[in-house]
């Protein structure tokens, strides 16, 4: 491996020409990047100042491959159009035409070329056609704009906001010149109030003098700061060392490195395109549609069909599967299969069949993000690819989601249990067997063993009773509110004997009120404790609102709504609730999620 470092400047930077090869990120920088890379710009005028290194290999005689620094880059040529646009902008012709050289200009064969172009990727050439061109070529709709060209646009926005801040000669409308008998000219600067700021003191004699000078001086300071500039000779050397730089603590994602990963074994041109093509738009709809970022996607579809992996090394283990450009189609297959199922996993509310099978589907999947558990999404993911595949028919979903939701409702949100034995790694054991199953027995035997398996990890009653009596809700503790929810509901016509339609929309009434806590007549952890609460709709609350036990038993009574676990306590105490938690805690295990 050939490596050539150089400690440049930025003006000698920019006499090459760069291309973004198609294994890089888009540009992603936000304003506080950007204005943090102009204070240390300008921060360095007295002194030589060192940006840091950029990484880049020979693509040919002409162009060099930008490895690292492409962040630092984009936005340094964005700071450069800004100065030329203002420079235009105010008639200064040699000040904008020298500085557009700088970005865009001749190449060996006398060809106008950007010093800067994307290449790849699906990506059109915004940069260059909006920025870089000496008059813009381009103009798209605000709501065809992807993240990078809106990413674009913010730091050139916030790149001329600086230099005006740097120039206040600039804003015209912002300024007033008042004439001495001298004979000098002082311009003062009046504020968003209409006051009158101190004289902008400066030795030039016209304001398109003053506006010159300053404008030059701040692209002096761009020219004259330092990187160090290390070339590589060969693309394959090019991929190990962004690997290398990029898995040892610094910024990449195990999205930029899966992507580059693959691109690594498609080394046509075609096939290049193509994956960028397929990528882009998967990692698009990932993040409009999944309620989750990309890298956790990647870890659970992984664990759905390859040996378990923990997050910090799945890019290592996915890198020793993919050796060759058909594994590398196989991974991306892969993905876009899993990707169907897990927006229903995150997405509950497009399940859609039949209401006697798909509706049960989706109320356990939303049980599922109550309860904030994600051990299980790996097999979930094979469960809902095998039913695809006809291995399964949906009675069976439905019953193996409804067992790993009481599971999870017992183990995880109740008991709060910790796995010594692996769960995470045991579901995905029984994912890539049902993944690899050919027949339906197959992926039968495998649902059963790993059902069985639950039901062994089941907390014992008397923990679960233990932890089921502790349960809170009241305006001083909301968190668990949609357990709280979830839990109501469920146990609203097996305990108490009631009722509510799935589009109903009930509220949790405490049976003792609120007020009574903020009376200090009684502690606000039995005033909010599962066993003061029960589920009503929103009217029925609004009538009982801050009554008395009594008069709300009497109310209740006479709309029918009365709990059964009330129907014969006349009184209401601290050891009531406590006996109605127990008696709740009692049916739930026993019955409601019972395995």
């Amino acid at each position: 491996m050939k490596i050539v470092p150089r400690d440049i400047t930025i003006k000698q930077a920019f006499e090459n020409f760069y291309e973004i090869p198609r294994f890089q990120r888009p540009y992603s920088w936000e304003a506080e990047n950007v204005e943090a890379l102009w204070r240390d710009i300008m921060s360095s005028r007295s002194a030589e100042y060192f940006l840091g290194s950029m990484i880049v290999y020979a693509e040919d005689a002409h162009a060099l491959r930008i490895i690292d620094g492409q962040q630092r880059l984009t936005t340094l040529s964005l700071l450069l159009a800004a100065i030329r646009n203002i420079a235009k902008q105010h008639n200064l012709e040699d000040l904008s035409l020298g500085t557009q050289r700088c970005l865009r200009r001749s190449d060996v064969y006398n060809k106008t070329r950007n010093v800067l172009a994307m290449t790849g990727d699906g990506r059109k050439p915004y940069l260059q056609e909006t920025y870089l061109a000496d008059i813009p070529e381009r103009k798209v709709d605000e709501a065809d704009k992807t993240d990078e060209m809106k990413a674009i646009d913010t730091a050139y926005e916030t790149l001329i906001k600086k230099i005006q801040e740097e120039v206040p000669e600039l804003n015209t409308s912002n300024t007033f010149t008042e004439t001495y008998e001298s004979g000098t000219d002082d311009i003062f600067t009046i504020d968003e109030n209409g006051e009158i700021g101190p004289p902008i003191e400066t030795d030039q004699t016209n304001l398109s003098g003053r506006i010159e000078h300053k404008l030059t001086e701040i692209r002096d300071q761009i020219f004259d700061v330092h990187i160090l500039l290390i070339e590589l000779d060969k693309e394959e050397d090019a991929y190990t060392i962004f690997e290398t730089i990029n898995t040892r603590g610094l910024e990449l994602s195990i999205t930029d490195l899966y992507k580059n990963l693959l691109l690594k074994h498609l080394c046509a041109e075609s096939e290049n395109d193509k994956f960028n093509t397929d990528w882009t738009d998967l990692v698009e709809r990932i993040d409009k549609e999944g309620n989750t970022t990309v890298d956790t996607f990647l870890y659970h579809s992984w664990n759905s069909r390859h040996t378990f992996s923990t997050r910090p090394k799945l890019y290592t283990n996915a890198r020793e599967l993919v050796c060759d450009k058909k594994s590398a189609h196989n991974l991306l297959e892969e993905l876009e299969a899993d990707w169907e199922s897990y927006k229903l996993i995150t997405n509950p509310h497009l399940v859609k069949g039949s209401s006697d099978v798909w509706d049960p589907i989706q109320r356990s999947l939303n049980a599922l993000k109550v309860f904030k558990v994600q051990q299980n999404i790996p097999f979930v993911i094979a469960l809902l690819q095998a039913h695809k595949r006809k291995m399964i028919r949906p009675a069976h979903v439905r019953n193996t989601l409804s067992t790993i939701e009481k599971f999870h409702f017992c183990f995880t949100a109740i008991t709060n249990s910790r796995s010594s034995g692996g769960i995470s790694s045991m579901y995905c054991k029984h994912a890539r067997e049902l993944t690899s199953a050919t027949s339906a027995d197959e992926a039968h035997q495998s649902i059963k063993e790993l059902m069985n398996k639950l039901v062994e990890r089941l907390p014992s009653k008397e923990l679960f009773i233990s932890k089921f009596t502790e349960l809170e809700y009241s305006a001083h503790e909301t968190k668990k509110k949609p357990l709280i929810q979830y839990i109501l509901r469920n146990l609203a016509l097996p305990a108490d004997g009631l009722t509510f339609p799935l589009d109903s929309t009930p509220t949790i009434e405490h049976l003792l009120p609120q007020v009574e806590a903020e009376r200090g007549s009684v502690d606000v952890s039995i005033v909010g404790n599962i066993g003061n609460l029960f589920y009503l709709t929103g009217t029925d609350n609004n009538d009982l609102k801050t009554l008395s036990y009594s008069e709300k038993k009497r109310l209740l009574e006479e709309k029918g709504n009365l709990p059964l676990t009330l129907q014969d306590v006349h009184e209401w105490s601290e050891q009531q609730i406590m006996n109605r938690a127990r008696i709740l805690a009692t049916i739930a295990y026993d019955e409601v999620w019972r395995l």
